[in-house]
């Protein structure tokens, strides 16, 4: 079984700097070529090291690849968690429409990543990793809806945290690797804004 954890953790600012080059360049390979005609000699190559560097953070190119998802999906992650706790602030119905907005906002920033993470998402980062994150992220929610309580017709906070994460990811998912089109042109945000409208305010 290959190793799939860094072999080290950069400390220093100049090992800070390689790594975040590498990782850089592991997207863009990824885009350009895909995951089976990459390897970790052009990861070097594109990142401007040699492939003897590389090694000395990461074993193979799939330890890459789970640090690359790791960065993408804690970004994400953490942006939604940060927009929860703004959210507090507003009414249900406009702290909807910022959800999407600041969620399909943040994946626009690199799109062409994201696809090509989610069409190899399940070799990629650990399911107990994505569980725990998952987790944290629906407690979230439910201590938002449990707040906000006399705004939305919910009854279960965790249940329907957990429906409502699955839907936006699922959704987005599959918005990007089927018509990602939908994803620049405004459809998803006004469409996924109208559903999660009506499931929390009423109206399904």
């Amino acid at each position: 079984m290959k190793p799939l954890s860094p072999r080290k953790h950069p400390i220093q600012g100049r090992s800070r700097h390689t790594v975040d080059a590498v990782i850089q360049a592991a997207g863009q390979v990824l885009v350009a070529d895909g995951l089976q005609k990459t390897t970790t000699h052009v990861i070097a190559k594109r990142a401007g090291v040699s492939v003897g560097t590389l090694y000395q953070y990461f074993p193979n190119k799939e330890s890459v690849f789970i640090e690359l998802q790791r960065r993408f999906s804690n970004s994400l992650y953490e942006n939604i968690e940060e927009m929860l706790h703004t959210l507090r602030a507003l009414p249900l119905k406009n702290a909807i429409s910022l959800f999407v907005k600041g969620l399909i906002s943040h994946i626009q920033k690199s799109p062409e990543t994201w696809m090509a993470l989610l069409e190899h998402r399940n070799q990629f980062l650990p399911e107990d990793e994505k569980a725990l994150r998952n987790h944290k992220l629906r407690a979230l929610l439910a201590q938002l809806f449990f707040e906000k309580r006399d705004e939305c017709h919910i009854q279960n906070f965790e249940f329907t945290s957990f429906v409502l994460v699955n839907v936006c990811e699922s959704l987005t998912h599959n918005v990007l690797l089927e018509c990602p089109q939908n994803l620049k042109n405004g459809v998803l945000e006004s469409e996924l804004t109208t559903l999660l409208s009506r499931y929390l305010l009423g109206g399904l």
